[in-house]
């Protein structure tokens, strides 16, 4: 007797589910989110060149004018993040966190970036401060050696020992004269540099105060017009419930009468075709 020959087929492999792909609006904000972040790495560095060039000098508001763009694009980029985290927070399952991870990361680069302007800052007032220091040591210099040669002029033309003495004391007392004002100068040129550097990072504090300030306050007028639409929304439905609630009370008084008078129908029939002999 031959055994039947018992054919196995192969188990079927379940392949696992793929994952839900991202929105394709996800994926834009999160493309625009990157070209602002390449704008501003690009305009960072171009002014970082600018800044450290060989011999440049950069007054107040040439420094305004150079970084007007890259304070204009550090905004755009901060608006561009509050619409992103307001579109990742519709999101659910694993999206959401890899694009929350996305926008943790812009906003890392972006207080980096922030940070490197206002370094840029400081060192372009600290540069001013000591040009402006150098320029007024040497007019002091320059002031000195005037009243030296105007002294050493007077001891040329005085006589008798008398006069000698004279003029060295007056030119003795000069030179410590010029020694105090330089001194003087200097105090006051490193407290002016450090009442510069500290203007420079209130500065650029409120800078960015301001801009915080201004995204925060686009957000407060995107919540109140939401806020605004629901409560037309509410109020709407505040009045479509109130008319399904007279619809709903005037067709329970129909169905009502309807029944009542269902009834009596049948008690008639029933007067008529079963009882007729009670009801002569």
């Amino acid at each position: 007797m031959s055994m039947p020959m018992m054919t196995m087929k192969p188990a079927a492999t379940e392949r696992p589910a793929a994952a839900p792909a991202a929105p394709p609006f996800v994926a834009t904000v999160l493309a625009a989110l990157h070209r602002h972040a390449d704008t501003v790495q690009a305009q960072l560095a171009a002014l970082t060149a600018r800044v450290n060039a060989p011999g440049a000098e950069i007054a107040d508001a040439e420094w305004a004018r150079l970084a007007a763009p890259l304070r204009a694009a550090l905004i755009a980029w901060q608006d561009e993040v509050t619409n992103a985290a307001d579109v990742i927070g519709d999101l659910r399952g694993p999206e959401r966190a890899k694009c929350a991870a996305a926008l943790d990361e812009n906003k890392q680069m972006k207080l980096i970036h922030e940070d490197s302007l206002r370094r840029l800052g400081i060192a372009v007032r600290a540069a001013q401060t000591q040009r402006a220091a150098e320029r007024r040591r040497q007019l002091l210099l320059s002031e000195s050696g005037a009243d030296g040669a105007d002294s050493a002029a007077l001891r040329r033309r005085g006589r008798g020992a008398g006069s000698e003495s004279t003029s060295s004391v007056n030119g003795t007392s000069g030179l410590s004269d010029d020694q105090l004002a330089q001194r003087a100068a200097a105090e006051t040129t490193e407290s002016l540099k450090r009442m510069t550097q500290l203007m420079a990072v209130e500065l650029e504090k409120s800078t960015l105060l301001n801009a915080d300030l201004s995204a925060q306050t686009r957000l407060v007028q995107k919540v109140q017009h939401e806020y605004t639409a629901m409560t037309a929304l509410l109020r709407g439905s505040k009045h479509l419930l109130t008319e399904l609630k007279a619809r709903d009370r005037t067709d329970k008084l129909i169905i009502g009468f309807a029944c009542l008078v269902f009834l009596a129908v049948v008690l008639y029939i029933l007067k008529k075709r079963v009882f007729f002999f009670l009801f002569p």
